[in-house]
């Protein structure tokens, strides 16, 4: 059973990978979603003190915007 589930998670990765790579260089697409979500670092400083530049944020696209504030480490 362990090695069955290790085979499914396994071919799960290699499908996300597949579908990362062709959205990525096939359709071109700026951004690339898994499953809703993407990620991007910050390149400059325009978001500190908040969030520093170079740090990693995962984004989540949606049809409305509503600005909250989030706590995070």
């Amino acid at each position: 059973m362990k090695k069955f589930l290790q085979t499914i998670f396994v071919l799960f990765l290699i499908l996300v990978l597949l579908y990362v790579t062709y959205s990525k260089y096939i359709r071109k697409d700026r951004l690339t979603t898994v499953f809703g979500y993407g990620f991007l670092v910050v390149l400059t400083g325009s978001m500190e003190p908040e969030i520093d530049t170079g740090s990693l944020v995962i984004i989540k696209k949606m049809e409305n915007y509503n600005v909250r504030r989030y706590y995070y480490l």
